[in-house]
């Protein structure tokens, strides 16, 4: 069986299109590296901190604390506390300053929704989504009314038909429950629908494995991972479902490579073969 990649430049025919948020639709890593930085301005003048020890620092406690949030054992409020604890305690292990990571990460966490922006691509392709009648959702493994208030800072809430988030329904991409609970939630059959997300793992190959197409926006121009030679390595055994879409992937560098149209433009048997090819 041939790889289920999309070749380039493919049209794929849907009902829907489903988008991770973070560095995805909003450009969450710039922003939280600006938050932070003016967050801890003072305590990294006085320890004497370079920019580069500190996002090294908190990306890796970020990956540690953010997966505790996953995986149920902390809520969102407390893993960004710990996060922060963790920081501080990275940067100042002798208690010098004496600060108090709390205070830090309430200043931190209100001022990044200043710096969030989106990416200049998402707007013009929301636009294009809502010319042609194509459904749009969310799919987050974050907490909803942190993301909700994200969507609604940057001007997104109103192009959204459905938003799901792992800190409401308890379970966290890449499980296949979760791109299940949005499909269904607008009312789509997951082999008509696509995943957009910038992480490999976690948002295409999550895509897949529930049966949709998993859409991999590789804005940084990574090397692609290694695909499996047979679908069912990444989707699991064919069952006999429409297959338009469900087994494919396809790489992109921009919303501005998304190439859709309503499932109904498209007419008799050819969708599937098309995008097969």
């Amino acid at each position: 069986m041939p790889e289920p990649r999309a070749a380039a430049g493919t049209v794929l025919p849907v009902e829907a299109v489903l988008f991770d948020i973070d560095d995805t639709l909003v450009d969450f890593h710039g922003a939280a590296m600006s938050a932070l930085a003016e967050a801890t301005a003072v305590i990294r003048g006085q320890l004497e901190v370079d920019a580069g020890r500190l996002v090294e620092l908190w990306e890796s406690l970020n990956d540690r604390e953010y997966g505790r949030f996953l995986s149920g054992e902390l809520d969102f409020d407390a893993m960004r506390n710990a996060r922060m604890q963790a920081l501080l305690g990275e940067l100042d292990p002798e208690r010098v300053t004496a600060w108090d990571h709390r205070l830090v990460e309430e200043q931190r966490n209100s001022s990044i929704f200043g710096f969030y922006t989106l990416f200049p691509d998402v707007r013009p392709c929301l636009d294009r989504l809502r010319e042609q009648g194509i459904a749009v959702g969310i799919i987050s493994n974050s907490d909803g009314d942190y993301q909700r208030r994200k969507l609604r800072t940057v001007g997104l809430h109103e192009f959204v038909d459905t938003a799901v988030c792992s800190g409401d329904v308890g379970v966290s991409k890449p499980d296949p429950a979760i791109f299940t609970l949005a499909v269904e939630q607008l009312g789509v059959h997951p082999a008509h629908a696509v995943y957009v997300g910038d992480r490999w793992f976690t948002d295409t190959v999550g895509a897949l494995r529930a049966g949709l197409g998993g859409v991999w926006l590789n804005r940084e121009r990574r090397p692609r991972p290694e695909v499996p030679t047979a679908a069912e390595d990444v989707c699991g055994p064919d069952d006999g479902s429409d297959p338009t879409l469900g087994r494919l992937f396809a790489e992109i560098g921009s919303l501005d490579d998304l190439r859709v149209v309503p499932r109904s433009a498209r007419t008799g048997g050819a969708a599937a073969g098309d995008a097969a090819r």
